[in-house]
């Protein structure tokens, strides 16, 4: 079961970057685009801004679902949750940093973590969650 945790936070990273770049690809075409378009060019621009919305929810479940899988193997180990955590933090810096290389500005790819209270909310509370269902499960061993 371990490996099905491990193989599940592993693909969540890789999930996570190739949207980044998904999102980088939308973003220059969208750039490509500015200034007067021609009525063919207006259905790339909608797909574009479609990509770059949904990118960034994708993220945010990608990285919800990343430290689910850490958060499952800290029912055996603790400093699973720390990792869950730094995962989280890492991808939120690694989209901060990204956009701005690539865009100049610092949360393009990143803006949905700053708006959307609802993952601060469920991340807090899995932090807790975990915390506590691993507490009890190694007082458990320890009896």
């Amino acid at each position: 079961m371990k490996k099905v945790w491990l193989a599940g936070w592993m693909a969540t990273i890789i999930a996570y970057i190739a949207c980044i770049l998904l999102m980088q690809h939308a973003s220059f075409r969208l750039f490509s685009l500015q200034g007067e378009v021609m009525a063919d060019q207006i259905a790339q621009i909608r797909s574009s801004q479609q990509i770059m919305e949904t990118g960034r929810m994708l993220l945010l479940f990608l990285s919800l679902a990343g430290f689910l899988c850490c958060g499952m193997l800290s029912m055996k180990k603790r400093v699973w949750l720390l990792w869950g955590l730094a995962t989280v933090f890492a991808q939120i810096l690694f989209a901060v940093l990204y956009s701005k290389w690539m865009t100049g500005v610092y949360f393009a790819f990143a803006e949905a973590y700053q708006f959307q209270k609802w993952f601060w909310i469920i991340l807090l509370i899995g932090v807790i969650g975990f915390y506590m269902v691993g507490r009890k499960t190694e007082e458990k061993m320890h009896v």
